[in-house]
C-alpha cells in the first residue's frame, strides 16, 4: 500500500505503511521523504482553496467593472446636461445681443 492510497495525510500513518523508512534522515524528496508526503487528499484540498480565493477575485473584479462603468455612465450624463446648459446659455446670450 502506498501513502497515495490512504485517505489521511498522517506522517505517523504513512511510516507505519512503510516500516524501512521510519526514522533516520532519508535523501531526497518525495515517497523517499516521510517529510514531504504529498497525497491526493491535500492536493486537492489546496486546489479547492485556490479555487474560492480565484472566485472571490473574479467576484471582486466584476464588482469594480460595474463600479466604473456606473462612474463613467454618470460622468456621460453629466457632460450632456453641461452641454444643454452651454447651449441655452449661449442662445440666451446670443438672443439678447440681437434686441
Amino acid at each position: 500500500m502506498y501513502p497515495e492510497e490512504t485517505e489521511c495525510d498522517d506522517l505517523a500513518i504513512w511510516e507505519s505503511l512503510n516500516p524501512k523508512h521510519k526514522g533516520g534522515n532519508l535523501f531526497g524528496v518525495g515517497t523517499s521523504d516521510p517529510h514531504f508526503v504529498v497525497t491526493l487528499k491535500k492536493v486537492q484540498v489546496e486546489l479547492e482553496k485556490e479555487r474560492e480565493v480565484r472566485k472571490n477575485m473574479e467576484a471582486r473584479f466584476a464588482r469594480w467593472e460595474q463600479e466604473r462603468e456606473q462612474e463613467r455612465a454618470e460622468r456621460e450624463r453629466e457632460r450632456a446636461a453641461n452641454a444643454v446648459w452651454q447651449k441655452k446659455m449661449e442662445e440666451m446670450m446670443n438672443s439678447s445681443r440681437k434686441k
